[in-house]
């Protein structure tokens, strides 16, 4: 089913028994809803049979304002069932449709770990959360992301570690970037690369970027500024950070 509107545009999308309602304002040329629609489809169908519920909703539109450093768009899962991205603007640059592409794969991931184990809780959650859903969107699409290249540091490491199970949102690390300066998202995504390889013949698990909730992934995340055989184990799950870890 689709319904037009003079700069909008709804339709449902139906894949292994889910159901997607694709909600977007805005449009300023009607020729782009293929290929909008076909990378929604696309991202839905890779993760609908993760969903648990029957219906969901994704709203797409310009919004500016709220928008990383105007240029880069945001995702919000605002509940279990609705995800809201909002761009810059629907032009057709190569770039604005590379981000907007990399956004619909992030919405879909977040909001199919929000049905599976709920909202973010603690800074680590969602970090993870940030850094999975960007890492997820980056090998779907082949696109680089806004911080691609931008160093981990170990200091940086230890200072993500010592918020991870606190109750607080961290505007300075997770807001994004010139005001963040991607803190939150580089810790976020070098850590789903440790946890989450695809290199040596191992694929994406998606059942593990949905499923794992980052408060868990201290000892990982221990793991990722420390050398020696603990710390390759603790990156892989197998070991746990040592007791003096937890003095700062």
């Amino acid at each position: 089913m689709q319904v037009m509107g003079d700069c909008s545009y709804a339709s449902e999308i139906v894949r292994d028994g889910k159901t997607l309602i694709l909600l977007t304002v805005g449009l300023q040329k009607k020729s782009a809803l293929k290929h909008i629609e076909g990378v929604v489809v696309e991202a839905f169908e890779k993760l609908a049979p993760y969903l648990r519920e029957d219906r969901q909703v994704i709203y797409i539109r310009d919004m500016l304002g709220r928008c990383i450093d105007d240029e880069f768009p945001t995702v919000t899962c605002d509940t279990s069932t609705e995800t809201t991205i909002a761009i810059p603007s629907w032009s057709v640059e190569r770039r604005n449709m590379e981000l907007f592409e990399m956004s619909v794969h992030q919405a879909m991931l977040l909001l199919a770990r929000v049905q599976n184990i709920g909202h973010n809780q603690t800074f680590g959650d969602n970090v993870f959360s940030q850094g999975v859903a960007a890492h997820y969107a980056s090998l779907m699409t082949g696109y680089k992301l806004p911080y691609e290249g931008l160093m981990v540091t170990k200091r940086l490491l230890r200072m993500a570690l010592r918020r991870w199970n606190t109750r607080r949102y961290y505007v300075s690390w997770l807001a994004g970037g010139k005001r963040s300066e991607w803190r939150g998202h580089i810790v976020g995504c070098a850590l789903a690369m440790a946890v989450i390889p695809k290199h040596y013949g191992r694929p994406f698990d998606v059942e593990l970027a949905i499923k794992a909730p980052g408060r868990m992934l201290d000892n990982q995340l221990w793991g990722l500024f420390h050398n020696g055989q603990r710390a390759a184990f603790a990156r892989h799950g197998q070991a746990h950070r040592p007791f003096w870890s937890y003095m700062f």
